[in-house]
């Protein structure tokens, strides 16, 4: 199982838990909020799973795709996974033409995300 993970969430309670939870599991994690913040990561470490929100400061799908374009172009070995809020079918063509290894949409429980992660 991987144990290096970036969290990117921009809901601070469901971060919080997610961290929580992961850590409770034996990874590692460290967290972004932010775009920004989530890149900054990216550019100083390696990560086995990346687990992410699409949305996040301007709520809309867009920033979610600048992380997946980020990571192909930077760290296309890391295995990402979506955990949205969005349910919209031409969102989710979309987000998995970047080969991403799942997306879920919220709520979802924890144990499916950690056995994809344990998977793969």
């Amino acid at each position: 199982m991987p144990k290096k993970l970036l969290l990117i969430e921009n809901d601070k309670n469901v971060m919080a838990c997610s961290r929580m939870l992961f850590q409770h599991y034996g990874f590692e994690v460290d967290a972004a909020e932010t775009l920004d913040t989530a890149k900054g990561f990216l550019a100083k470490n390696k990560y086995s799973v990346v687990v992410a929100e699409l949305c996040l400061e301007n709520r809309t799908e867009s920033e979610g795709f600048d992380i997946l374009e980020y990571i192909k172009a930077t760290a296309p070995g890391t295995k990402v996974i979506i955990v949205t809020y969005l349910c919209d079918p031409a969102v989710k063509r979309k987000a998995l033409e970047y080969d991403i290894h799942g997306y879920f949409e919220k709520p979802i429980s924890f144990d499916k995300v950690l056995k994809l992660i344990s998977d793969l």
